[in-house]
């Protein structure tokens, strides 16, 4: 299976989306989060919201309350 972000690269880039040369330019880093599981998939929706809920815009202090 192929990871999410470079799915919807390889669909910028055919469609020829000006963010799919964007995303091909700054590259992707996958975060290790202290709250990541191995083999729940059936919650990865109510993790990525509340990511996205507490994120403010600095990786190295970001404190999600899910650890």
């Amino acid at each position: 299976m192929e990871d999410g972000g470079v799915s919807t690269e390889l669909h910028l880039n055919a469609v020829g989306h000006p963010a799919g040369r964007e995303l091909d330019e700054i590259g992707q880093e996958r975060l290790r989060m202290d709250w990541q599981t191995q083999n729940n998939f059936d919650d990865c929706g109510v993790f990525a919201m509340r990511q996205m809920e507490t994120y403010v815009g600095d990786v190295r202090t970001w404190k999600t309350g899910l650890a």
